[in-house]
């Protein structure tokens, strides 16, 4: 994304913002309450945004997403030869 998009999202963002706060205070006329959530919004979202990321960074970084492999728990292939004579060699029952 250029930067200049990115400025203009922003810019309507916090217009979208502004024009949020307006209408409370149109409906309510409560400016002090405004004002205090206000700052203690302010005041948290620099923990919000750090939390967004580090949750954003870890699912992006699932091994379901990279190329490399999922570590798989190692199974002894007599098991594996068993289970697959078991499921293929096994004589099918059908009911007419």
């Amino acid at each position: 994304m250029r930067r200049s998009s990115f400025l203009v999202i922003a810019g309507i963002f916090i217009v979208a913002s502004g024009l949020m706060y307006l209408i409370h205070y149109m409906i309510f006329r409560d400016a002090h309450y405004i004002f205090l959530y206000l700052i203690g919004d302010l005041a948290l979202l620099p923990l919000e945004a750090f939390l967004v990321v580090v949750v954003i960074e870890r699912i992006l970084n699932h091994p379901c997403l990279t190329d490399t492999p999922i570590p798989r728990p190692s199974i002894p292939d007599s098991y594996l030869k068993h289970a697959v004579d078991e499921v293929y060699l096994r004589p099918v029952i059908r009911v007419h």
